[in-house]
């Protein structure tokens, strides 16, 4: 048995599932929840490498049953990587109610579900991590989708309010506020494919650093996050962003 576990949602694809990879090579027992377990067996190391529970994480029910039946074979989690969540909105007029309540649900309460019913069901939680992912584009006015950037604002400000309570049940919670990360098949990588001369334009105007950050950079910082030296850090907001949220 590994010594250390660490339970990452979303994370089959894309950052999620770099950070898996990193966490693989720390020798962590890994648990990925996701929506697609048809995805993991379309990758060979997530097939040979983690534990699946299929889990929809914005239905309250769901997340407590799936972590009650973790606890039956790990009393204790070192680690909890929120990762969870979506960005397809429509961006301008077409914006409805029920994108603001889906960007709600797979945003928001997807990572809220985990922490509240985390925090009921385990008993062992000093010294647990928690690293949500959350956006740069909380930071400032953006293109982005309106619901996306609210709901993940929302999250933000949720996190804030748990530091104190978390703290004094000895877990740390931390947060990750990607820019423009690219990723084989992502969002960027099918932008730069149909269009790479208006793509490199925005990139060189909008990011100080003028490239795109990638999902190793992401999963190296988390690490340091869930290591012992980081015991003092805790209600943190780290931007991976270029430079972008201050260039605006």
């Amino acid at each position: 048995m590994k010594k250390k576990v660490a339970i990452i949602t979303g994370g089959s694809r894309g950052i999620g599932l770099e950070i898996a990879k990193a966490f693989d090579k720390k020798n962590y027992n890994i648990i990925i929840i996701s929506r697609n377990p048809a995805r993991l067996y379309q990758n060979s190391f997530l097939k040979k490498k983690v534990l699946h529970f299929a889990c929809d994480l914005s239905i309250e029910k769901d997340v407590i049953k799936t972590l009650k039946i973790i606890k039956k074979s790990f009393s204790k989690i070192d680690t909890i990587i929120c990762n969870a969540g979506k960005s397809k909105y429509p961006i301008t007029e077409n914006i409805t109610s029920e994108d603001f309540l889906d960007a709600f649900k797979n945003n928001f309460l997807s990572t809220s579900n985990i922490i509240n019913n985390y925090i009921k069901i385990f008993f062992k939680l000093k010294n647990t991590k928690i690293i949500c992912i959350s956006s740069a584009v909380t930071n400032y006015i953006s293109d982005a989708p309106i619901p996306y950037s609210v709901s993940k604002a929302a999250l933000n400000f949720y996190i804030k309010n748990m530091v104190k309570k978390l703290s004094k049940l000895g877990i740390l919670i931390n947060v990750i506020l990607p820019g423009n990360i690219f990723t084989k098949n992502g969002n960027w990588d099918l932008k730069l494919k149909k269009a790479p001369i208006k793509v490199k334009s925005i990139i060189q105007k909008n990011i100080p650093l003028k490239k795109f950050g990638n999902t190793k950079q992401i999963s190296e910082i988390i690490l340091f996050l869930c290591q012992k030296e980081s015991y003092f850090t805790t209600g943190s907001f780290v931007n991976i962003d270029g430079g972008q949220s201050y260039g605006k």
